[in-house]
């Protein structure tokens, strides 16, 4: 759903709106029938996920702790 802690996900994922479960339905069904839409969202969500590193979160958390 297009909840705020999602929002730094810009691609990379499918939202609709909040508990419109018609929509959601037919986004599934869609990426389920459309191979080359699931893939370039897939591509999207991997190059997205190269941004982040055990250690970059790590450093992170432990300065916010620190």
């Amino acid at each position: 759903y297009k909840l705020p802690v999602f929002e730094t996900f810009k691609k990379g994922m499918v939202k609709v709106g909040i508990l419109d479960n018609k929509s959601m339905y037919r986004e599934i069904l869609d990426l389920l029938v459309d191979e080359g839409r699931l893939a370039r969202i897939s591509d999207e969500a991997l190059e997205f996920s190269r941004g982040f590193s055990w250690e970059r979160t790590g450093g992170e958390v432990y300065n916010l702790i620190k």
